[in-house]
């Protein structure tokens, strides 16, 4: 029998997580209103500087996947856009104790950017639910950029995870750990305090 793949071990050991997030974004509607999809802005905020660590060394090891534009910056011109100059922005201090973890090893740091990579694929997706939801207007950069990083960025990421050296039962469990955390932020986002969205109209 052949042996698999890095990356098909991967989407198998997975996939009960992802369809589960999925269900989560879905059920909750968090793109259907704006108020929702400030909150999942937030969530993806969060998120990236979780795994900044693991995404940095990624990116070191495959220079082609270094990025020009920082993501997170795009997503606070979308919060900004959504929330007026003085709505609520998730501040990288606050991500500080996430970002202080156990020191990952390489098996657990490919387990977590193919979560991060792996979430770009749907970019397009959803910016075509964006386009029904009343007063996104241009506030879709992040998911923008994300579309149009995304068609050159996973061949290349898929065969670089297809030729690193790792222990897949490892990287599963980063992934799987990756994808609760995930789902868990933003259960913890929905029930924070509603987003205070300015009404453009009334300006």
């Amino acid at each position: 029998m052949a042996l698999m793949h890095n990356r098909d071990v991967l989407f198998q050991g997975t996939k009960a997580a992802h369809q589960k997030l999925d269900r989560l974004v879905t059920q909750r509607k968090l793109l259907s209103e704006v108020g929702g999809y400030v909150q999942f802005l937030r969530v993806m905020q969060h998120v990236g500087w979780r795994f900044a660590g693991s995404i940095q060394k990624v990116e070191s090891a495959v220079p082609e996947l270094r990025r020009e534009v920082q993501l997170a910056e795009l997503i606070s011109e979308d919060i900004r856009d959504l929330c007026g100059a003085h709505g609520w922005e998730l501040r990288k201090q606050d991500c500080e104790e996430s970002q202080e973890r156990r020191v990952v090893d390489s098996s657990w740091m490919w387990g977590e950017v193919y979560v991060m990579e792996g979430s770009a694929l749907g970019a397009r997706k959803i910016l075509e639910v964006l386009k029904t939801t009343p007063g996104i207007g241009e506030a879709t950069r992040y998911f923008k950029r994300l579309a149009d990083d995304t068609r050159g960025r996973w061949p290349i990421f898929m065969d670089a995870l297809n030729g690193a050296q790792i222990d897949c039962c490892q990287a599963v469990e980063a992934a799987n750990e990756s994808f609760e955390y995930v789902h868990g932020t933003i259960e913890t986002a929905l029930l924070s305090q509603p987003v205070a969205v300015q009404d453009f109209n009334n300006v």
